[in-house]
């Protein structure tokens, strides 16, 4: 079962769920992992439905269904999930069954144009693949995959531990 995202404290104890639109778009993204990993395929509709009852919402207006399939369409082009005939699954359960040139877009994809210590760029495309933690299998292909993108000129370092984006 997905872990909800833990709604912020109020002054009266009581814990409020803060609006979609200020929700972390890598929580959402972890939570949709979360949602698609604990079954098969399923629609659209019960997707953003899954989606957001782990993130804490017990109704689905408009503005966070809206919202919702705006970040499932973006989980589908961050490789979190993939279109199929009996609707939206889960592309790669782990980050070892990611193809290596794939991986390597995601991760120059999410960098921008700062520069990145090796860790920080780990823990961030962990993060953009929807990964809430990093443990060494991720951190392992990770380094890998940023020694592979400095080598084929996809990034750029400067001393050891820093690399950005080849502009």
């Amino acid at each position: 079962m997905p872990l909800p995202v833990a709604p912020a404290p109020t002054a009266g104890g009581e814990r409020v769920t803060p609006p979609i639109d200020q929700v972390n778009r890598e929580d959402v993204m972890a939570a949709i992992r979360d949602v698609f990993s604990t079954a098969g395929p399923r629609s659209r509709d019960e997707a953003i439905r899954e989606v957001a009852a782990a993130l804490g919402y017990q109704r689905v207006g408009s503005r966070i269904s809206d919202l919702l399939d705006g970040y499932l369409r973006t989980a589908v082009r961050r490789g979190i999930l993939e279109n199929a005939p009996e609707g939206l699954g889960i592309l790669c359960r782990s980050i070892t069954d990611y193809e290596h040139d794939f991986l390597l877009q995601q991760l120059v994809a999410g960098m921008g144009g700062k520069w990145w210590t090796r860790d920080d760029l780990i823990y961030g495309t962990a993060r953009w693949l929807g990964f809430r933690r990093t443990g060494p299998v991720i951190r392992d292909t990770l380094r890998a995959a940023i020694t592979s993108a400095v080598r084929q000129g996809l990034l750029e370092r400067e001393g050891p531990e820093h690399v950005r984006k080849v502009r």
